[in-house]
């Protein structure tokens, strides 16, 4: 699908999973919001692909709030890295710690969903005859907190406030 090479319309496609009764106003921040995040994101995927140092290492998005930083950045992104690449583990900071553990949930729920789950089929796999049940990466049962969630191809989200020790 168009959202698995397109982190912005991962996010327009996504958006009813998080916010069945608030419609997705779409407009240019959240798209160079978007662009940007990829662009880092895909950076960081080819410079480990090829044995290098990621060149994108700060990214500082300027917005006032209400305009989608946190959604896109400490959810969406997330859980559109893992659709190729489950084994990426980030820590997501925010000055304060409820909104961290907010966005934390919000990924959970996202990845968990049936929307995400039947779309790119985490638990199916390609093969030359066509998808096999096998068991490509899930959630971890043993790892799943407001803070800290894993799956089972060893990436994770933790959530920390600014001031926490990592």
């Amino acid at each position: 699908t168009r959202a698995r090479r397109s982190l912005a319309r991962f996010v327009q496609l996504g958006w009813h999973v998080l916010e069945p009764g608030t419609p997705l106003v779409w407009g240019e921040p959240l798209q160079v919001i978007c662009d940007h995040i990829q662009a880092t994101l895909e950076e960081w995927a080819a410079a480990r692909k090829e044995g290098r140092e990621h060149s994108h290492q700060n990214v500082v998005l300027s917005v006032p709030p209400g305009y989608g930083k946190s959604r896109i950045v400490s959810v969406f992104a997330i859980a559109w890295m893992w659709i190729d690449h489950p084994d990426w583990r980030v820590i997501c900071i925010s000055g304060n710690p409820r909104i961290s553990i907010r966005d934390s949930l919000y990924c959970r729920d996202l990845v968990r969903s049936d929307w995400y789950q039947q779309t790119f089929r985490p638990l199916w796999t390609m093969t030359e005859e066509g998808p096999q049940s096998i068991l490509d990466w899930e959630l971890t049962r043993d790892q799943d907190a407001k803070s800290l969630f894993k799956n089972s191809r060893g990436g994770f989200q933790m959530a920390l406030g600014a001031k926490a020790k990592i």
